[in-house]
C-alpha cells in the first residue's frame, strides 16, 4: 500500500497535537480555529489511510460500504479546505465580526452542498500492484471545490495583507503554495498521494511561525507576554466582550537597589503571587509591569483589594541570601473596557502615563476612564500632526527680540519653534510642544530650528542690523548626544556663519542621565565659539549647581519669576540677590516676560542686562523681525 506519505503527514500532525495539548493557551478564537484545522487534518489523513486499506481489501466489502468509506476521504478534504477558509476569513475580517459571520455561514452552506455533491457523484478505483487511488466525477469535483477554497484564501490573503500579522501572512502564503503544489502533483500523477502530506506540512508551518503557544509566553516568568495581551484585548474588542484590567508597574522600589539577578527573582516571586488569582489572566506587559484581565469589575475589585494589602508588605523573594524588599507599585485600574475603543488605545494611554510618571515613595493608583483615553487620543493626533509638519516642512521659526539695556537697542533674539497646520494657520505652542517633549520629537524639532536659525543668520547678515547673535534652544537630550558639538559646528560651517553668532539656551531639567557628558559637550561647544544661556533660571532643577558646574555665560529669568518680582516681596529679594550674585560671577542676566513700561524700567534699574517680552514685541516671522530691528536700532 502506498501510504508512506500519509503516515509521515499523520506523524507530523500528531506531534503538533501533543505539543498543543501540553502548552498554555490564551484560548483565542484564532487558536480554536487552528485546533479545528489540526483535528480535521488528522481526521482527513486517517480517512485517506483507511480508504486505501479498504480498497486493498475490497473483495471483503460490498460496493456501498466501499463507496461510503472512500467518499468520506474527499469529503474530509473539502472539510479541511472549508475550515482553512474560515480561519483565513477570520484573520481577514476580525475587525468586522458581522461580516465574518456572514461569510462563515456562506462557507458552511457551500460545504454542505459540496458534501452532498461528492456523496452522490460516482467514484472509481484504480488498483495496480501498490498503486492505489480513486478517481472519477466525485474526485474531480473534490479537486474543484478544494481549488476554489484555495483560490479564495489566496485572494483574501492578498486583499487583507495590510491588516494581517506579518508572520501569519507568511505562513498562510507558504501553506497555500504547498497545497497547490501537492494537489497539482497528485492531480497529474494520481499514484502520488501527496495532498494529505502537503496539508500536514502547511499546518506545521502555521504552527511554527504563528500558532505556537510558546510565542505567547514570557520565558522568564511563564505567564503570557505583551503580544498575547494585545491579541487577547483586540479579540475582546472585536467580539464586543467587555472586560476589566489591573495593570501593575513595579519598577519603583524603595529600601534597596536590586541588581539584575535579584531583580529577576523578585519578578518571578511577584508573578507566582499574581498567578494564584484564578479569575484573572496574568500577562507580563513590560520588564517591570503586569496586566491582569478579568471578565467583570467585581472580580477586579475583589482581587485588587487583596493585591494592595500584599504589596504593602515586604517581599521575601530570596530568603537565603538577601533581606526582604518593599515594592512601591503604580496601579492602573480599568473597570470597564468600553472607555476605550481598542487595545491600541489602552496601550498608548499606559505608555503615555508611565513616561510622565515620577518615582513614588508610596503606592499610586490611576483610574483609567474615558477622559484619560480622550486625552490619549488627542495626544496621538498631535503626535501625528507634528510628524506630518516635519515631513511637509511646516515647522517654522519665529523670533522675539532681546533688548540690551547697556546698548539701548536690540542685540539678539530668541528663535522659537512654531508649527503651521495644513490650512496655513499657526498651532499654539502650548498644544504641540508638551507632546513633542513627551514623545522625543523635540529632538527633531530642535535640529530643524537650529538649521533654520543658522540659515536666517547667514541670509540676513544679522551683524549689519546690529544683532550679535540668535538664541536657539538646546534640549538636555540633545546635549547628551555623543557627537553633538561636532554636528552643530558642522551646521554653522555649512551655512558659513560663526559659532559666536549662536547662543545655545539650555533649559534646566531633572532628566539628565549623564551630567559629565553634558558638561563635556558644552565645553567643546564653548571652545568652538558658542555661548550658553541658562533658560528658565529659578524655575527648574538644581539651578545653582547648573551655574556652578556648567560653562554658561547668561542666565535667563522666566516670565513667572519676572512677574513675581512685582507682586511678591520674597520673589523681589530673591531675584535681586540672584542678579547681584550672577554679576559677581561675571554672568549676564536676561529678564523674560516684561510686558509694560513700568516693568521695563524696574528691570533696567535692577541691573538686568537684557530684556525680552511683549513690551517690545511678540515673536515675529523672520522678515517682520528684521524690519522691527531696523526701525528700533536706527
Amino acid at each position: 500500500m502506498n501510504i508512506k506519505f500519509q503516515i509521515c503527514g499523520l506523524i507530523i500532525l500528531l506531534v503538533i497535537l501533543i505539543l498543543s495539548i501540553f502548552q498554555r493557551r490564551i484560548k483565542l478564537y484564532s487558536e480554536l480555529m487552528f485546533l479545528s484545522i489540526l483535528f480535521t487534518s488528522i481526521f482527513s489523513v486517517n480517512l485517506d489511510i483507511i480508504s486505501i486499506i479498504a480498497i486493498t481489501n475490497r473483495d471483503s466489502l460490498n460496493r456501498l460500504t466501499l463507496d461510503i468509506i472512500c467518499k468520506a476521504y474527499p469529503i474530509s478534504l473539502i472539510l479541511v479546505a472549508a475550515t482553512c477558509l474560515v480561519y483565513t476569513l477570520y484573520d481577514s475580517f476580525s475587525h468586522n465580526i458581522r461580516l465574518y459571520r456572514r461569510y462563515q455561514i456562506i462557507t458552511l452552506t457551500l460545504l454542505l452542498i459540496a458534501t452532498v455533491t461528492v456523496a452522490v457523484l460516482p467514484i472509481k478505483y484504480h488498483v495496480n500492484g501498490t498503486e492505489i487511488f480513486t478517481y472519477g466525477p466525485s474526485i474531480s469535483f473534490t479537486y474543484l471545490a478544494a481549488g476554489l477554497a484555495i483560490i479564495t484564501m489566496l485572494y483574501l490573503v492578498t486583499i487583507a495583507s495590510k491588516r494581517m500579522n506579518p508572520q501569519r501572512l507568511i505562513s498562510m502564503r507558504i501553506w497555500i503554495i504547498l497545497w497547490i503544489i501537492c494537489a497539482g502533483i497528485q492531480f497529474m500523477f494520481n499514484q502520488l498521494l501527496l495532498v494529505g502530506f502537503g496539508s500536514a506540512l502547511g499546518v506545521m508551518i502555521i504552527y511554527a511561525l504563528f500558532e505556537n503557544p510558546v510565542e505567547n509566553v514570557d520565558r522568564q516568568t511563564g505567564v503570557f507576554n505583551a503580544t498575547a495581551l494585545n491579541s487577547y484585548m483586540t479579540e475582546r474588542y472585536n467580539w464586543s466582550k467587555p472586560f476589566s484590567t489591573l495593570t501593575i508597574f513595579i519598577n519603583h522600589r524603595s529600601d534597596k537597589n536590586v541588581e539584575s539577578y535579584e531583580n529577576a527573582m523578585l519578578t518571578v516571586a511577584v508573578t507566582n503571587y499574581l498567578s494564584n488569582f484564578k479569575k484573572a489572566r496574568v500577562f507580563r506587559n513590560s520588564t517591570f509591569g503586569f496586566t491582569m484581565t478579568f471578565d467583570n469589575k467585581d472580580d477586579l475589585k475583589e482581587a485588587f483589594d487583596t493585591i494592595r494589602m500584599r504589596f504593602k508588605r515586604q517581599w521575601d523573594y530570596n530568603p537565603k541570601h538577601e533581606p526582604p524588599v518593599k515594592i512601591t507599585p503604580v496601579y492602573f485600574v480599568m473597570e470597564d473596557s468600553s472607555v476605550a475603543e481598542s487595545a491600541d488605545e489602552i496601550n498608548a494611554m499606559l505608555n503615555r502615563q508611565m513616561n510622565s510618571r515620577n518615582t513614588y515613595l508610596e503606592e499610586h493608583i490611576v483610574t483609567v476612564d474615558a477622559e484619560q483615553i480622550a486625552e490619549t487620543r488627542e495626544f496621538n493626533i498631535i503626535k501625528e500632526e507634528i510628524q506630518d509638519a516635519v515631513n511637509e516642512d511646516r515647522i517654522v521659526v519665529y523670533y522675539q527680540p532681546i533688548y540690551s539695556t547697556a546698548e539701548d537697542k536690540f542685540v539678539s533674539a530668541e528663535a522659537l519653534v512654531r508649527m503651521v497646520d495644513k490650512d496655513g494657520k499657526l498651532v499654539s505652542p502650548g498644544r504641540f510642544i508638551p507632546v513633542a517633549e513627551a514623545t522625543g520629537q523635540i529632538k527633531e524639532l530642535g535640529n530643524i530650528i537650529f538649521k533654520k536659525s543658522c540659515k536666517f543668520v547667514h541670509n540676513n547678515r544679522i551683524n549689519e542690523h546690529g544683532l550679535h547673535y540668535i538664541e536657539v534652544n538646546l534640549s538636555v537630550v540633545q546635549c547628551e548626544k555623543k557627537n553633538i558639538a561636532e554636528e552643530l559646528k558642522q551646521i554653522t560651517t555649512h551655512y558659513d556663519i560663526k559659532p559666536e553668532q549662536i547662543s545655545l539656551e539650555l533649559t534646566e531639567s531633572s532628566t539628565i542621565h549623564s551630567k559629565s557628558r553634558v558638561i563635556s559637550n558644552m565645553q567643546k561647544l564653548v571652545d568652538y565659539g558658542f555661548q550658553f544661556c541658562l533658560d528658565d533660571f529659578g524655575s527648574g532643577e538644581a539651578n545653582l549647581n547648573y551655574v556652578i558646574d556648567m560653562p554658561v555665560d547668561i542666565v535667563k529669568f522666566d516670565m513667572d519669576l519676572t512677574q513675581s518680582y512685582f507682586v511678591n516681596e520674597r520673589a523681589n529679594k530673591v531675584m535681586t540677590t540672584i542678579v547681584n550674585m550672577a554679576h559677581d560671577m561675571g554672568l549676564r542676566c536676561v529678564s523674560e516676560g516684561v510686558e509694560t513700561e513700568e516693568q521695563f524700567l524696574a528691570m533696567k534699574k535692577l541691573g538686568i542686562d537684557y530684556i525680552q517680552g511683549y513690551y517690545f514685541s511678540r515673536p515675529l516671522p523672520g522678515d517682520e523681525f528684521i524690519k522691527l530691528v531696523d526701525k528700533k536700532n536706527k
